[in-house]
């Protein structure tokens, strides 16, 4: 069986993603696939930022991570592939590599935001840096 991770933030990117899994892979050979949300650190503007407060946005973000984790769960299950999902809060590109070693994942079916090459020269992407990262095959899908 193979072990798929679909990183997923609910973009429309990461939805064609998901579909191109569950319609141009799951018919042709057994997959599970491993639904991971990340969520980015919040910034702190002080260096003794209230406890309470980066508490509270840790929990907002973890409950925004697993509102869109299960929205793809829902779309798996319908589709009858078998799942996971996990919520993460971290630098997006690193624990997504982290993640597909950690996971023994055969592959990372991400999407791509289409950002323009002089922008993705500039700062980079997600993507890009996954594909350096990580230790297994990715597939971008626009």
């Amino acid at each position: 069986m193979a072990k798929i991770l679909v990183p997923y933030d609910g973009s429309d990117s990461a939805q064609h993603a998901l579909q191109y899994v569950i319609s141009s892979l799951a018919p042709y050979m057994p997959v599970t696939v491993h639904v991971l949300n990340v969520q980015e650190p919040p910034v702190m503007y002080s260096e003794f930022p209230a406890y309470q407060m980066v508490e509270q946005l840790m929990d907002a973000a973890r409950a925004q991570g697993d509102r869109l984790t299960q929205e793809a769960a829902q779309r798996l299950a319908t589709a009858g592939v078998a799942h996971t999902t996990q919520v993460v809060v971290g630098n997006t590109a690193q624990t997504i590599a982290d993640a597909a070693e950690e996971h023994a994942v055969d592959q990372i079916v991400m999407g791509t935001r289409g950002m323009g090459a002089l922008s993705n020269l500039i700062v980079g992407s997600v993507a890009t840096k996954v594909i350096h990262d990580a230790t297994c095959p990715v597939t971008l899908v626009k």
